[in-house]
Parts: C-alpha cells; sequence; structure tokens
C-alpha cells in the first residue's frame, strides 16, 4: 500500500473519497465515495482520474430526463414538425397505422439518421425551406424517406405527385385529375364524377360549365 496515491478527501466532479476499500489481483483499487445526492458508491479509482465517472449515477439520469424533457416540452407539444417525423415513422414502421399498406408494406423505409434521431430530421427540414402549411413528399414513390429523396409541398403538390394518381392526356397534354381540373376551371370533384361516367377527354375538355365553354 506504500506505492498507492491515496485519493481520500478529493474530489472528483460531484465524487467526494471518503476511504480505499480493496485492490484487486491485477492492482486496481476501489474507493468508497459519496456523491453529492448523498448516495455512498465503490468506485474504482482508474474512473475517478480519468473522469469517466463523474457521479453516482445521478449525473447521467438528470441529463437524460433534460433530454427526454427538452424533445417532449420543446418540440412534442408545440411543433408541427416533430408529429411530421413522427407520422413518417409510424407509416413506415407500425402495422397497426391506417396508412401502414400505402408506405411500409410496400417496402419504404425512413433513413438511419432520421429515424433515429429527430434533431437531424429537423435540421434537414428547416435548411430546406420547411413551413407548417407543408408536407414531406417523396420526389419517387417507390424510394424511402431520406434527405436525397424528399422536398416539402404543398398538399396539392404532393397529391399530384401519388403513385396512385392517374394521369389523363389529352392532345399532347399529360397531367393529373387534379392538375385537369385547376386547368379547366372545375373542381376535382366534377372531374372525378366524368371520369367516373367514363366521360371521353374531350367531352371532358370541351363540356362548358353553366354555359361557359371551359377551354377553347
Amino acid at each position: 500500500m506504500a506505492n498507492i496515491r491515496d485519493l481520500t478527501g478529493q474530489r472528483f466532479t460531484r465524487l467526494e473519497v471518503l476511504r480505499l476499500v480493496k485492490q484487486d489481483k491485477h492492482y486496481n483499487l476501489y474507493w468508497l465515495c459519496k456523491c453529492d445526492c448523498g448516495v455512498e458508491k465503490i468506485i474504482g479509482g482508474s474512473g475517478l482520474k480519468s473522469g469517466a465517472t463523474k457521479s453516482c449515477g445521478c449525473l447521467n439520469r438528470e441529463l437524460s430526463r433534460k433530454r427526454k424533457t427538452n424533445l417532449t416540452h420543446g418540440y412534442s407539444n408545440k411543433e408541427r414538425l416533430y408529429w411530421t417525423w413522427k407520422g413518417m415513422k409510424a407509416r413506415c414502421y407500425n402495422k397497426n397505422n391506417k396508412r401502414y399498406q400505402h408506405y411500409g408494406g410496400k417496402g419504404v423505409t425512413v433513413c438511419d439518421d432520421w429515424k433515429h434521431d429527430y434533431q437531424k430530421f429537423r435540421r434537414w427540414a428547416l435548411d430546406n425551406h420547411y413551413e407548417d402549411n407543408l408536407t414531406i413528399d417523396r420526389i419517387d414513390n417507390n424510394g424511402s424517406y431520406c434527405p436525397e429523396n424528399c422536398r416539402w409541398a404543398t398538399s396539392k403538390e404532393q397529391a399530384n405527385n401519388q403513385s396512385r394518381n392517374r394521369i389523363l392526356e389529352y392532345q399532347g397534354k399529360k397531367m393529373t385529375m387534379s392538375q385537369w381540373a385547376d386547368y379547366l376551371g372545375i373542381t376535382y370533384g366534377t372531374m372525378n364524377s366524368r371520369i367516373q361516367r367514363k366521360w371521353s377527354m374531350e367531352r371532358i375538355v370541351n363540356t362548358p360549365i353553366r354555359g361557359h365553354l371551359i377551354v377553347n
């Protein structure tokens, strides 16, 4: 014991060393320490001197609670973007989600960076012009959620990009039903009704609305 550096009375962050407890066969020293929170615990000397052990464990618990508090109260209760992130993951991984069959059920996933870290997703969103009136849209509907395949779009823009949206062509123009409705100045409901009644595109385009010809 003559060559042992006595740590008794020394402080290491939240820990005060009370006394040496034992030395194992590998000459590792273990000290009884009292934490600022009042807990006494035997801790290895190497952990104390290297700074790896700063408390009885209470410091890590406090930091963990703080991180969870920041996420819960700083984002989930206030930021629409947080719920966008949660919804994106639910569609891809929660089989009980009503939209799972169109996402996770078809192999759509969320990249690892976004799946496990809301902060990374949040930084990407804010760097890419996120606004509360926009929704996340996959550029390639067969691809997954990742920075290279996502953008922020209005609900109408996203609807036009959905794989299930029907593309209609007339005189060289190719547009979705929603885009044709806007182009013709009619409601989506009217457009859909005409499609369901099996109208030709020529008839849809040239049938007047309330006495007015839609387009030339």
